[in-house]
């Protein structure tokens, strides 16, 4: 049998395997748990680029958002990955 995954993401994003609270390396950063928990809503489900550009940087603040979203996929990657 597999472990249990439990994610929380009322008032804060906590992530439980088990039941026990594991740290989660993405919360250092407010766009990386924006985009985990647009991921985990949207779960089983294709979503393109252009909608996360937009959820995540609804008025570009950012001068290349293509380019701030392969960023931060990318350390998301390796943060989980740890």
């Amino acid at each position: 049998m597999g472990e249990s995954v439990r994610i929380t993401m009322m008032s804060s994003f906590h992530i439980y395997i088990d039941e026990k609270r594991v740290e989660n390396p993405v919360s250092k950063s407010r766009k990386g748990t924006a985009l985990m928990e647009y991921l985990v809503l949207h779960r089983g489900k294709s979503v393109p680029n252009q909608q996360l550009l937009n959820e995540l940087w609804p008025e570009h603040s950012v001068t290349n958002p293509e380019n701030a979203l392969k960023t931060l996929v990318s350390r998301m990657r390796l943060l989980l990955n740890q």
